[in-house]
């Protein structure tokens, strides 16, 4: 006789009852249900929490674990194993696999690599409907939420389509809204902004290029409904008739012009007269007439020759110029004509018989005794391009059409003034550069020019800075392109200022600088820190 447990069934004798053999029978087969009980059902008591104490890596053998109302998970660091969910020590979720350790939601509550942003306080959501293909933002349930993003590709629902991309205009000043139209437009309408709140709408009517268009008025800044009913073409090709034609200031009435001043105002820029010739009218200041005595500040003449005859009034101050070759001022000598269509200079008996246009010959030139030298008192320009001169004088053209020296002699030019581009003399003040010293002071510079060589001359002041050379350079009163260092000599005087009462003498050399055309200076001054004054007279040549 036993007695049935009710968990596990187990056969248990009863005391004093049971007999030997049947107790010990009931005795190992409950020993064997309890070898092989798991706690499942009939298999033993269900164990309670309070039963465990987990105190390793509990396996679920690849089973879900199901019927879980939550879980609740302890701060850790990264496991050691792979393709397990975790929360780390800064209370992030991640998630660990192989491949890496990824966090899949920050400590608030913001997913990682997705939307995030502040939802601890909204019902905020992203969904998509698959009945519409639609993503859905909403801000509140059945509120659409607003967006800001960039520029957004609008693409047709179809593979490989091209998109059109919406986007703000690049260093936009200051935001605005823009908000389209309450409804569609009619056909042909034009989109407006019709409010400075950026409020687009539609124009009233069509304007296609065959709209019959009506306004209330136009006006293109000369006023409204300027334009008034024509009954012609007025394009710039057409001919077109009016009645009369009126301005602010007139009126033209053009019957009563005659035919002829109708053909000269048609033909102005054509053969009647031109443009520039009724600019020429519209600019004097004086009458033209065969009886005016008008002033005119310079007069050029051309093609003159031995038939021309020129009258002047001898007792204003002229000056006489031919095909701008040769020049004649009067200043204290007289010019008047003569029965051989000669030029009287002073007296009678010196005359220029003929124009000149080239060069003057002794068979133009009327020469008084040989004890009356020619002199113009500073007034006579010759051209050069056929004059030379030598130690015998002045040649004009050939070497047997001579004036004697004392026309030079008698000749004197201005300061800065040129006689015919090859003589000419002046002061300047040259740009020094140091390239070894210091600058001090530039003085004025004087020139001269004979042909084609100039003779400079001037002081500088240059300081050693305490030792070593000067090496200056001062730019040229006139142009030129020097080829070699020898295309400039000269001497110089040179002194060391010590002190009011101390000075001492030293050595240098000047030569053409070639590489940027001017005078180059080199002082050998040893040591010393004192100014040193330059005086040097050079020639250089123009090339």
């Amino acid at each position: 006789m036993t007695i049935t447990t009710p968990t596990m069934g187990l056969q248990k004798p009863e005391v004093s009852i049971t007999d030997g053999p049947a107790w010990a029978t009931a005795l190992n087969a409950s020993l064997d249900t309890i070898d092989t009980h798991d706690h499942s059902t009939g298999q033993g008591s269900r164990i309670t929490p309070s039963g465990l104490n987990i105190n390793g890596d509990l396996t679920f053998n690849s089973n879900f674990a199901t019927n879980a109302s939550g879980y609740q998970f302890s701060l850790s660091a990264a496991p050691s194993i792979n393709n397990v969910i975790y929360i780390d020590t800064s209370g992030n979720l991640r998630y660990k696999n192989a491949m890496g350790d990824f966090s899949i939601m920050n400590a608030m509550g913001e997913i990682s690599g997705g939307i995030t942003g502040d939802y601890t306080s909204t019902n905020a959501d992203v969904n998509y409907l698959d009945a519409t293909k639609t993503y859905r933002f909403w801000q509140d349930a059945s509120i659409t939420a607003n967006i800001d993003v960039g520029s957004v590709n609008i693409y047709e629902n179809i593979v490989s389509a091209n998109p059109i991309t919406l986007q703000s205009p690049t260093s936009l000043a200051s935001a605005y809204t823009l908000t389209l139209p309450t409804a569609l437009a009619g056909s042909n309408n034009l989109a407006i902004i019709s409010s400075n709140a950026g409020v687009l709408s539609y124009n009233d009517q069509a304007l296609l290029t065959t709209s019959a268009v009506t306004f209330a008025s136009v006006d293109t800044g000369q006023g409204a409904n300027e334009l008034y009913a024509m009954n012609q073409a007025v394009r710039t090709t057409d001919s077109v008739t009016f009645a009369n034609v009126s301005s602010t200031l007139n009126s033209i009435d053009y019957s009563a012009l005659t035919q002829a001043e109708i053909n000269q105002i048609a033909n102005i820029d054509a053969t009647t007269i031109s443009t520039t010739q009724w600019g020429y009218l519209g600019s004097l200041n004086q009458s033209l007439t065969t009886t005016s005595s008008p002033t005119f500040v310079t007069v050029t003449l051309q093609n003159i020759d031995a038939t021309t005859i020129l009258d002047y009034d001898t007792t204003q101050y002229h000056q006489f110029r031919t095909d701008n070759v040769t020049r004649f001022t009067a200043d204290d000598t007289s010019i008047s004509p003569n029965s051989d269509l000669g030029y009287r200079l002073g007296s009678t008996s010196l005359r220029f018989n003929q124009v000149f246009t080239n060069e003057i010959t002794t068979d133009n030139v009327d020469s008084p005794s040989s004890s009356l030298n020619l002199r113009l008192n500073n007034t006579i320009y010759v051209n050069l391009d056929t004059v030379s001169l030598d130690g015998g004088g002045l040649d004009l053209g050939t070497s047997g059409n001579r004036w004697g020296t004392a026309f030079l002699t008698d000749l004197d030019v201005a300061a800065g003034a040129s006689l015919g581009g090859s003589f000419e003399n002046g002061t300047y003040t040259p740009t020094l550069t140091v390239n070894a010293g210091s600058a001090g002071a530039v003085f004025l510079h004087l020139y001269s020019r004979v042909g084609d060589i100039v003779t400079v001359s001037g002081t500088l002041e240059v300081t050693t800075n305490g030792s070593g050379d000067i090496d200056a350079e001062i730019t040229l009163p006139i142009s030129s392109n020097f080829s070699t260092s020898a295309d400039a000599i000269g001497g110089i005087s040179l002194r060391r200022v010590i002190s009011p009462s101390t000075t001492s003498d030293l050595y240098g050399t000047l030569f053409a600088q070639a590489a940027n055309n001017r005078i180059q200076i080199v002082v050998y001054s040893g040591s010393g820190s004192d100014p040193t004054q330059i005086r040097f007279t050079a020639q250089y040549i123009i090339r």
